[in-house]
Order: C-alpha cells, then sequence, then structure tokens
C-alpha cells in the first residue's frame, strides 16, 4: 500500500499580492519612524522604538513647583505686609484681623502656585505614529511632575 502522493500546495497569486502590499507598508513605515526618530533626536528628545510606533520623552523648561510654592507664598506675604504698612486704614476697615489677612495672603499665593503648575518643569511624552497615507502623527501621553 502506498501512501497517497502530497500534492503540492499552490500558492495563490492574490496572496502573494497580499504579502508584497503587506512588505510595503511596513517598509515605508518603518523609514518614517527611521526619520521621525532621527529627527526628534536632533531636537532633544530620548526616542525609543515601541512596536509600530515611537515613544519620545524630554524634560520642559520651568521651575519646579517647590520653588513656585516659595515665590507665590513669599509675593502674597510681601503684598500683605506693604499693605499693612502703607494702606493701614484699608486694612483695618476689613472684617479679619491684621495676622488673618497676613495668613490668607500666603494661602492664595500658595493656591495660586498649585493651580499654575502646568508651567512648572515636567516631562513631556509623546508617541509617534505612522497614519494610512505614510504621515507621521503625534499623540501627548500626559505629564509626570
Amino acid at each position: 500500500m502506498h501512501a497517497p502522493d502530497a500534492q503540492p500546495q499552490l500558492v495563490s497569486p492574490q496572496r502573494h499580492l497580499v504579502d508584497l502590499q503587506y512588505e510595503e507598508v511596513s517598509s515605508t513605515r518603518t523609514a518614517v519612524l527611521n526619520r521621525e526618530s532621527a529627527r526628534m533626536q536632533g531636537d532633544g528628545w530620548n526616542v525609543q522604538s515601541a512596536g509600530d510606533h515611537l515613544v519620545a520623552t524630554r524634560r520642559e523648561e520651568g521651575r519646579s513647583q517647590f520653588e513656585r510654592m516659595l515665590i507665590a507664598i513669599g509675593g502674597f506675604l510681601a503684598l500683605a505686609y506693604g499693605a499693612t504698612q502703607f494702606l493701614t486704614s484699608t486694612v483695618e476697615s476689613l472684617p479679619v484681623s491684621e495676622a488673618m489677612f497676613i495668613v490668607g495672603a500666603g494661602v492664595l499665593g500658595a493656591a495660586i502656585a498649585f493651580f499654575s503648575r502646568d508651567h512648572a518643569a515636567h516631562d513631556r511624552r509623546v508617541t509617534v505614529s505612522v497614519d494610512g497615507q505614510g504621515r507621521p502623527f503625534l499623540a501627548e501621553q500626559g505629564r509626570d511632575f
């Protein structure tokens, strides 16, 4: 008894065409990502490849949150102290004591520094992908404070 002859499976011309198209799209995507990686590294980004996209990070300039708090609190305390020295009648007419006025100014400075933290120094992280037409696009991932 003989084993039946294995018939060679014919490769469909359509399947071969799909493979060629995939290779072409893949090589185009790789070329675009390589170009973007080189450009971003030249601009000071730290770029890493993550599969079919890039992840880039860089430190944005600005003061630390602690520095911003100290400046804002110190500034408002100085303004409050100046008001108690030069605008005594106005400060005395307030429904709070002078000490509460100064403490309130410090709290106001801290609140302003806290809510304006978007301008503080931070790490910016973006992803770079390639759209269907072979163009790169950035997506913001968020910030690390």
